[in-house]
């Protein structure tokens, strides 16, 4: 909008553009002219703002002009409004935010949210591709009846019609519900630290079962986010081992230095781990140095563990294996 006045004025003017500032945004949002420069033109840019919000397309916004001068001549001299015409060029968008991991017959509760708060919803949950729950409130629950990868949709319309939607997954692990570790092991899958141990299901957390030092290397790195392995190939026993690349990383950190000691050619990838060396492992991790004084446990003095034994249970991390003693 380019301005100028057709008099020179007794007073300065000022003219101040009046808008929606949710719509539009105004540079310079006022202008003034006095004696000297009142024959000048002086330009104000008015842009619509970029607001993410689904609009109709188009919608239509007034800009209005407000004139104030102590010159009566120019004081409140109307001008026309001018109206604007924006063009929108946002589309709905949908973010879901709910549990990643859950146990059969407990319920999940998720929540969608848009870019337009007048949309409406749509949403599904499926299991194998089959729908198992459906409805249309933005806050929605579902409780899975059993085991599996499921998948929940949320589809929003907006006023124009259109269509957007988003996707999660939600794994339900099958055999934890009984466990005293549910929680814990809810976590961790949700981390991404486990991957469940029926790939490519792994819909199964197997609770129950004894570790190995290779699944130990394997939560280790994921849990600490590690990912050099160094020159790879750190031992000679695990070159046939899933897990090798974690091995390898763990080596590179200083976090394992074999089961051979004092020659740390082995890693011994499919022996079960016991929970000496776990706490070895996790001692290295985490750079524990306290052990509280030592002699924290009356059933460790013989193992060569004792020492990171003590630094866990002084940081809180074990509290025994006799509860509640």
């Amino acid at each position: 909008v380019t301005i100028r006045l057709l008099s020179p004025p007794q007073a300065s003017v000022s003219i101040d553009v009046v808008a929606d500032t949710n719509q539009l945004d105004a540079e310079p949002a006022s202008l003034t002219f006095d004696a000297e420069n009142w024959a000048q033109p002086q330009t104000i840019a008015i842009s619509a703002l970029a607001d993410g919000l689904v609009e109709d397309d188009p919608h239509f916004v007034t800009v209005e002009l407000d004139v104030s001068s102590t010159d009566p001549f120019y004081d409140q001299t109307p001008l026309s409004p001018i109206e604007v015409t924006i063009a929108d060029n946002d589309v709905a968008s949908v973010d879901i935010a709910g549990p990643a991991v859950g146990v059969p017959g407990q319920s999940a509760t998720f929540e969608a949210t848009t870019s337009n708060g007048t949309a409406a919803y749509e949403w599904e949950a499926f299991m194998n591709g089959n729908p198992v729950a459906d409805g249309s409130d933005p806050i929605f629950s579902f409780t899975p009846a059993g085991s599996g990868n499921y998948v929940v949709r949320v589809v929003v319309t907006d006023d124009a019609g259109q269509k957007q939607s988003s996707f999660v997954d939600y794994t339900v692990l099958g055999d934890i519900a009984n466990s005293p570790f549910t929680g814990d092991i809810i976590w961790l899958a949700a981390e991404g630290i486990t991957k469940g141990c029926n790939p490519p299901l792994n819909d199964m957390f197997c609770p129950d079962n004894k570790l190995t030092r290779g699944q130990m290397a394997a939560f280790l790195v994921r849990f600490f986010g590690l990912t050099d392995p160094g020159d790879g190939d750190a031992f000679i026993d695990d070159d046939n081992s899933i897990f090798e690349r974690d091995i390898d990383i763990l080596a590179e950190a200083g976090i394992t230095g074999g089961c051979n000691p004092p020659e740390s050619t082995l890693y011994c990838p499919d022996e079960l781990i016991n929970r000496g060396q776990m706490a070895g492992f996790l001692a290295r991790a985490l750079s524990l140095t306290d052990d509280g004084g030592g002699n924290l446990f009356v059933d460790d003095d013989v193992w060569i563990f004792e020492s990171d034994i003590d630094k866990l249970a002084t940081a809180g991390i074990t509290r025994g294996c006799n509860p509640p003693v």
